[in-house]
């Protein structure tokens, strides 16, 4: 058989779970448009999947790698359309960066609150296809003959006009693997560095004076939530009353109407929020933090442990919306929790 007719018959079994993955898509949202650019992008990145065999002359090693390829490749096939199906829109840098930040206690609470019908029957069905595929697969793949070199110099130049076109038509934004490789790279650069403090421990602070009061000890606290939208909060106008302990204080709290996050993920933002950089001028998160100006007055710097129990809000806002807010709280509010700590560290007032 020749390698041809094997692509053709190994593309074919990668082609039908694509074909289900788009159904399943379609039944979400048969308005959208982008379910059809999704299966463009799928077939045309299976072709390039499969093209390794040209290049492998033994059948086992042939076999080995169709069988994982498939695997993952039906594994991604999955996850994008379970994704499509919740929430409607495909993945994103930030969501990529928000599951390098996520840990395996919030992924399974994650699973548990998202696991509908729907979801259930669609994933029973790709288990049935995919395993059926691997072993049909197997059976597919006969020995051949060398593949000539005028036979990869037309799949090369195959690939590439494939990787041209996804790229310069921008439906290269619904690959996952694409995606994850360059949220990945951005990740790493934005965590790399917070390591430029250890060659300026001091910051680039000129000028800088401080208003002493001897009355009493000062303490601040900083409150870092992340993960949230101030267009599902309470305090903002949001319609539903999702923020009432800040509601209360409201008069007593100073309301900022114009910020922005300058990054869909933590890292990045954190290390803006907290430093002299911002999105104008990212490399200056290392010539100074909010950490390296209190060291300078002498202050006394604790980091608060995370409280017994804690975790809250863990729905996406997108599901707020369809009244599905899953909360759990810590097992001490969160006040209570800053007062004790407070005082078993002795921050108190001197009077």
């Amino acid at each position: 058989m020749s390698n041809f007719s094997v692509f053709k018959k190994i593309f074919y079994f990668f082609a039908f779970s694509v074909c289900i993955a788009f159904l399943f898509e379609l039944l979400t949202n048969v308005r959208s448009i982008n379910p059809f650019y999704n299966a463009l992008e799928n077939f045309l990145f299976s072709f390039i999947v499969i093209t390794p065999i040209y290049f492998i002359s033994k059948r086992k090693t042939q076999v080995v790698y169709i069988l994982f390829a498939y695997l993952v490749f039906s594994i991604i096939l999955y996850i994008e359309s379970v994704y499509y199906h919740l929430f409607e829109s495909y993945f994103s840098s930030s969501v990529i960066f928000i599951l390098l930040d996520t840990n395996i206690s919030e992924a399974s609470e994650f699973l548990k609150f998202y696991t509908s019908k729907s979801v259930v029957l669609f994933s029973l069905l790709m288990l049935f296809v995919v395993s059926l595929s691997l072993l049909k697969i197997n059976k597919t793949i006969f020995r051949q003959n060398k593949s000539s070199f005028k036979s990869r110099i037309i799949v090369i130049f195959s690939s590439i006009t494939i990787l041209v076109f996804l790229k310069f038509s921008a439906v290269i934004v619904f690959n996952f693997p694409y995606l994850l490789i360059k949220s990945f790279i951005e990740y790493t650069i934005e965590s790399n560095k917070l390591g430029d403090y250890k060659l300026n421990t001091k910051g680039n602070f000129q000028n800088v004076k401080r208003t002493e009061n001897h009355e009493e000890n000062e303490v601040y606290v900083i409150i870092l939530g992340e993960s949230s939208s101030r267009s599902h909060m309470g305090i903002y106008d949001y319609y539903r009353s999702t923020t009432p302990m800040l509601e209360n204080i409201k008069n007593d709290l100073l309301i900022y109407n114009d910020v922005v996050s300058p990054h869909a993920f933590s890292i990045g933002s954190i290390s803006k929020a907290l430093t002299l950089g911002n999105y104008e001028s990212p490399s200056s998160i290392s010539s100074g933090s909010i950490i390296q100006l209190a060291k300078m007055f002498k202050s006394k710097l604790t980091y608060l442990p995370i409280r017994d129990g804690e975790r809250y809000a863990s729905a996406l806002n997108s599901m707020n919306l369809n009244n599905k807010i899953h909360k759990r709280f810590g097992k001490i509010s969160l006040e209570l929790y800053v007062k004790e700590f407070l005082e078993k560290h002795h921050f108190t007032r001197k009077n």
